[in-house]
C-alpha cells in the first residue's frame, strides 16, 4: 500500500492568473488524472481504516489474553 501521488499541473496552466493555454485534450487528461487520484485517495483511506480496525481488534485480543 502506497500513498497516492497528486498529478502535476500541466505546463500550460498559469496558476497565478488562473488561466491556461492548454488544448482541450491536455485539460481533459489533467481532469481525468485528478479523478483517478481522488479514487486512489478514497481506496487508500479505506485501506487505512481497515488496517486501523484490524490493529485495534488485535490489540483488544492481546489485552484480553493478559487479563
Amino acid at each position: 500500500m502506497s500513498k497516492p501521488t497528486k498529478p502535476s499541473v500541466p505546463w500550460c496552466v498559469n496558476e497565478w492568473d488562473n488561466t491556461h493555454t492548454c488544448s482541450d485534450w491536455e485539460i481533459q487528461q489533467y481532469y481525468d488524472d485528478l479523478e483517478n487520484y481522488r479514487a486512489e485517495v478514497d481506496q487508500f483511506i479505506t485501506a487505512l481504516n481497515q488496517y486501523v480496525s484490524e490493529a485495534s481488534d488485535y490489540a483488544q485480543c492481546l489485552f484480553k489474553e493478559l487479563e
